[in-house]
């Protein structure tokens, strides 16, 4: 590996970066660009440098990126699959997150969903939540539909929230800074896999502290450069969606910027073990993703099923492919 470049510094813990690879976008194939990723050999972060340029970004972000398009609601799953996951959802935010109407001491075994909804706050009467990276309003979907009164979102794309709009969801264009929210106002943010889009963490860290509660939570999920599939295929790991993720976080690094911004962390929950494996071999493997895609699909739903039960076990070692973050103010 190249030696680190002074004039390349982490913005987390200022020490000189190394080059790591070039690449380009390998989700979208056929768009122009190459890109640096940067590595700091202290901290682990992973980073593009320089960061394209708004338009060039844009670019990468076409109509049929997942959290941009339109969703199904999340109740029409319509078969036995879809019931259970349902009635698995509802036992493991009313035990482990105090959704109405209560828990029911059974509801305990639905432990390793509640893993899966490490993103959900913890509920509050009368609640108001903001959901940064909103896109077409999922996840604001589900927070109206289990009970929080006041939910709103933010995305950059004007698609995005137009779909969000037109579900009747209290979406806006634009970034928490231009949009000047009251101080003191939410009891709760959430940036479900945005965080790592961020041009500015720091100031979305600043800006999170002002408008939330003395007593709110802010929730971050990030792709874990920890992971054990990250560790094991490198370069070829998927999570690092070059160039649309422009920092990769782990449990370490992360830790120290919300330290940084004034943010004290209550828990860090990793789970999806296997989430990018099909990705990350069809990557490392290129012929292979042509030739074994009924494999490989195959070997996807196995695993899928497989890191259920795998999470809850491996949960200590935090080498799952997703990091979540429990943080309050200091």
């Amino acid at each position: 590996m190249d030696s680190p470049r002074k004039d390349i510094r982490c913005f987390i813990c200022a020490r000189a970066a190394s080059p790591y690879f070039r690449s380009p976008d390998r989700l979208y194939e056929g768009r122009k660009g190459e890109f640096d990723l940067w590595r700091c050999p202290a901290c682990g972060l992973v980073f593009l440098s320089p960061h394209p340029g708004e338009r060039v970004l844009h670019a990468h972000y076409p109509r049929e990126y997942g959290p941009h398009a339109d969703f199904a609601d999340s109740g029409a799953h319509g078969e036995t699959t879809g019931r259970i996951r349902n009635v698995m959802s509802r036992g493991a935010r009313r035990y482990w997150f105090g959704y109405p109407p209560g828990k029911r001491w059974w509801q305990v075994i639905f432990y390793p969903y509640a893993l899966r909804l490490a993103h959900y706050p913890y509920y509050r009467d009368n609640g108001s939540l903001l959901d940064i990276g909103c896109g077409s309003g999922q996840f604001m979907s589900s927070m109206k539909r289990v009970g929080w009164t006041e939910v709103v979102g933010i995305d950059f794309s004007e698609r995005a929230v137009g779909v969000a709009k037109k579900r009747g969801l209290d979406a806006h264009v634009g970034t928490v800074g231009e949009l000047r929210f009251p101080d003191s106002h939410f009891d709760a943010i959430t940036m479900h896999h945005v965080f790592e889009h961020l041009p500015d963490p720091k100031e979305m860290l600043s800006e999170a502290k002002r408008i939330l509660k003395d007593d709110g939570e802010v929730i971050i999920t990030v792709p874990n450069t920890g992971s054990f599939l990250a560790r094991l295929f490198g370069k070829n790991w998927f999570g690092f969606e070059i160039p649309r993720h422009l920092y990769n976080y782990n449990k370490k690094n992360l830790l120290t910027l919300l330290s940084q911004c004034g943010f004290r962390v209550t828990s860090v929950v990793s789970v999806k073990i296997f989430s990018t494996l099909m990705a990350d071999i069809g990557y490392a493997f290129p012929k292979f993703r042509a030739a074994g895609a009924k494999t490989l699909r195959q070997l996807n739903a196995i695993s899928n099923a497989a890191e259920f039960f795998i999470d809850p076990l491996l949960r200590p070692f935090t080498l799952g492919d997703e990091l979540t973050f429990r943080a309050r103010k200091r």
